[in-house]
């Protein structure tokens, strides 16, 4: 088998972080630098219609970190990371869906 290229992250701060369904659904996420600060990032993959753009989820202006994923069979999947207000962390997620068909 060879790689699937994801497509060019510039400032990769963290370890990707790759789902996958028995579906061949995937959700991939991680952090990279974007000015001043890190924010994450996530490109979903479905069998027939391959990679997806890119989603910014965490807001501009703060750092996020520590990402993880979780997939259910619905192709849902739920992002989460934590983010520094640069007192507090927060831990904050959102939701990324798998589309299906052309």
């Amino acid at each position: 088998m060879s790689p699937l290229e994801l497509g060019r992250v510039d400032h990769l701060d963290a370890a990707l972080v790759v789902v996958s369904d028995e579906n061949g659904h995937s959700v991939g996420a991680w952090t990279e630098t974007e000015g001043a600060n890190i924010r994450v990032r996530a490109k979903t993959y479905c069998y027939d219609r391959g990679w997806g753009s890119v989603d910014n989820l965490s807001d501009d202006g703060q750092d996020a970190s520590d990402v993880d994923i979780a997939l259910n069979g619905a192709r849902q999947a739920v992002v989460i990371w934590n983010r520094s207000n640069g007192v507090n962390t927060i831990v904050q997620a959102a939701t990324v869906i798998v589309t299906m068909g052309p």
